[in-house]
């Protein structure tokens, strides 16, 4: 997803996108005139998140995007430490990991044949690429938008029915009702080649969708999507898009429903951004610290036979003046003074052993804000106290389960949505087939993903537990307790019964 948004903006914007890409929140804003006050806070809140995330340069972008107070304004400070992409990394591995199945909500449902028909879904979106893609927007942005779009080319019928992960910088303004369901959405696409006309040149697509339009709109009264071909350089204003390239109503597509999902998830690590930024300040400070200073004293009479005073410096400006430089790319700091002179070192300009002490406490402080990021750095070696690794887990489990919940919950939406769009399309009947998987309004297609562990036991120890547990208990319950997925759970259960057909299993 990142390195295709990279191209694309600079492909389409040029010398702006490069900015856009480079710089983030302020010269992003530059791109999209008429963006409103409160998306364009929003806008630059992505950015900052995303600057922290790809660690480049970080601190030369944030910097320039005003987002660092105290920082120099004359040296690039390096990010010594930042905990961001193994936090995101955590989440992408573990939070949609696995191999999911698929439950009925309601008991009146056909289980399998719903299964069926999510498992499709899933072929076509390309869900094992999806869900990092899906995992890597939430644990960035906290904003996760998924909309369920047609495969379609010109004229032709539907081919498919897939899931798109919506980036979020692309999302101007959106509107939710108390359940969060999305009542009105804006989503704004830089393309190259026109999507109606063919033609090629850069423009913006701009897609409203709404559940119900005001009267001074083409669509007055109903509900439906309108689609504007923004030119570069022209307002992105609302009320001054233009004339309208295309409108389709609820009526004419056949559901009543934007078939875009919006989930909200905590980011946590972005509670810490300012204790980052103050450790690694402090860090820089503390190496800048630690170049040893060399000094030149002046050993030089005057004709009296006086000795010669050291100049008066200003020793707030001696980086200006010539006779003070930095040697060895900064590893020592000479400083001249004039006359007959030797050269002796300095004594040490700080006590660098607190320093590093309280360098030490601030990033262990903000470590133990992110149990994620301690149990990600686990090392083998690393001697843990049961207890202390158990909370470890715990900690972290509990919040790969908050997040899973909420992506899973629109996934599940998105889902319905889906197979709602494939029945009007007329999409694959033997699966998608209303009187086979029920319908979006009467709840049937409603589902739900299974449980399953956060950090899955090794076959060698599942089975073991399974051994174990199947001499109390039934080998059902032994190899549902030991971690099985259900249809492995079905596969030893009628494995027992085949091996041992006169107990009770």
């Amino acid at each position: 997803m990142s390195e295709w948004i990279d191209r694309a903006s600079r492909r389409f914007w040029g010398g702006v996108g490069t900015r856009i890409v480079e710089s983030g929140a302020l010269d992003e804003t530059l791109y999209r005139p008429g963006l409103p006050a409160d998306s364009a806070e929003r806008m630059n809140d992505y950015a900052r998140r995303w600057a922290y995330y790809r660690n480049k340069r970080l601190y030369y972008h944030l910097h320039r995007a005003g987002w660092c107070y105290g920082f120099p304004d004359d040296e690039e400070v390096p990010a010594a430490w930042n905990p961001v992409p193994t936090v995101a990394a955590f989440y992408i591995a573990n939070v949609l990991s696995g191999s999911p199945s698929i439950q009925a909500a309601d008991e009146a449902a056909n289980g399998d044949a719903l299964a069926a028909a999510v498992a499709q879904i899933w072929e076509w979106s390309n869900y094992q690429t999806l869900r990092g893609q899906l995992t890597e927007t939430a644990a960035i942005f906290r904003d996760t938008f998924l909309k369920v779009a047609e495969r379609q080319i010109d004229d032709e019928p539907v081919t498919a029915v897939y899931l798109q992960d919506i980036d979020p910088r692309t999302v101007v303004w959106w509107e939710a009702d108390e359940r969060g369901f999305l009542t009105a959405v804006r989503i704004d696409t830089a393309r190259l080649t026109s999507v109606f006309k063919g033609d090629a040149r850069r423009h913006t697509l701009v897609e409203v969708w709404r559940k119900k339009w005001g009267d001074d709109s083409p669509l007055a009264g109903q509900g439906g999507v309108t689609y504007y071909e923004v030119g570069t350089g022209q307002s992105l204003d609302d009320k001054r898009l233009g004339t309208a390239v295309q409108t389709q109503s609820f009526d004419e597509l056949g559901y009543d429903f934007v078939p875009v999902v919006w989930a909200r998830v905590q980011t946590h690590w972005y509670a810490q951004v300012d204790s980052i930024d103050l450790y690694n300040l402090r860090a820089y400070q503390a190496d800048s610290l630690n170049s040893p200073l060399w000094i030149v004293k002046s050993n030089t009479l005057d004709p009296r036979g006086a000795p010669v005073p050291a100049p008066r410096l200003d020793t707030t400006a001696l980086e200006t003046q010539t006779h003070y430089h930095k040697v060895g790319n900064g590893a020592a700091r000479i400083l001249y003074l004039p006359g007959r002179s030797d050269m002796q070192p300095g004594g040490a300009p700080a006590d660098l052993v607190a320093l590093n002490a309280r360098l030490d406490r601030l990033q262990e402080g903000i470590i133990d804000a992110l149990p994620e990021y301690r149990v990600a750095t686990l090392k083998a070696s690393t001697q843990l106290a049961t207890e202390t690794l158990e909370l470890l887990l715990g900690q972290a489990t509990q919040r790969v389960l908050d997040m899973r919940a909420e992506l899973e919950r629109a996934l599940v939406r998105a889902h319905m949505m889906a197979i709602t769009i494939a029945q009007v399309a007329g999409l694959r009947p033997d699966l998608f087939d209303a009187g086979r998987v029920g319908e979006y309004a009467d709840g049937v297609t409603n589902h739900k993903f299974t449980e399953r562990g956060v950090f899955p036991k090794s076959a060698a120890a599942k089975a073991q537990e399974f051994t174990t547990l199947a001499q109390h208990t039934t080998a059902e319950g032994a190899a549902t307790v030991a971690g099985y997925a259900p249809r492995e759970v079905e596969a030893l259960v009628n494995l027992s019964i085949a091996t041992f057909p006169e107990e009770a299993r």
